[in-house]
């Protein structure tokens, strides 16, 4: 309050603008402090979900789906792999020339947010994987979020289950 307005009002006036002064800096300080707190939960979030991805056994990227480039892995394909951002999945991943069929085809019909799920042979790793992919739209950008989870011990257990089923047992 400036000495012109203060000369103006009244002790009381005077008194009343300081309160209501006080009660918008009261105000400010529990804002901040909310936000402090939601940023702090926020990062407690995404280090729980940084931690849950890390720790998963099963192999977790991300693709561009324009020119097939590795924009973010897992540390457990970084484990398998290496540091392979930047390069090209179907080389990386498969050891092929050229992008594999199912990418090529399904990844540009492939409705956004919706999940594949097929079980795959990977030649190059001489495993089997059941595989989930997904297509986000990010910034006018397809991408191509992939899970890769080893079911090559469990092939016998699932070719049972899978004869007992057709067998009607």
């Amino acid at each position: 309050m400036n000495k012109i307005m203060y000369n103006l009002f009244s002790n009381k006036a005077r008194m009343e603008y300081i309160k209501n002064q006080e009660e918008v800096v009261t105000q400010v300080k529990q804002s901040f402090e909310k936000l402090v707190i939601t940023l702090k939960q926020k990062e407690q979030n995404n280090t729980f979900l940084s931690k849950f991805v890390s720790d998963t056994n099963c192999y977790l990227y991300v693709s561009r789906i324009s020119d097939h480039k590795i924009v973010w892995i897992s540390e457990y394909v970084r484990k398998t792999f290496g540091d392979v951002i930047g390069q090209i999945c179907y080389e990386v991943f498969q050891n092929l020339l050229n992008p594999c069929d199912f990418c090529d085809v399904k990844s540009k019909i492939q409705e956004e947010g919706k999940e594949y799920t097929r079980i795959f042979h990977n030649k190059s790793l001489h495993k089997v994987f059941f595989i989930i992919d997904v297509v986000y739209v990010i910034e006018g950008e397809k991408y191509r979020f992939e899970k890769a989870i080893d079911i090559t011990n469990q092939m016998p257990i699932l070719k049972q289950i899978s004869k007992s089923f057709v067998n009607g047992n």
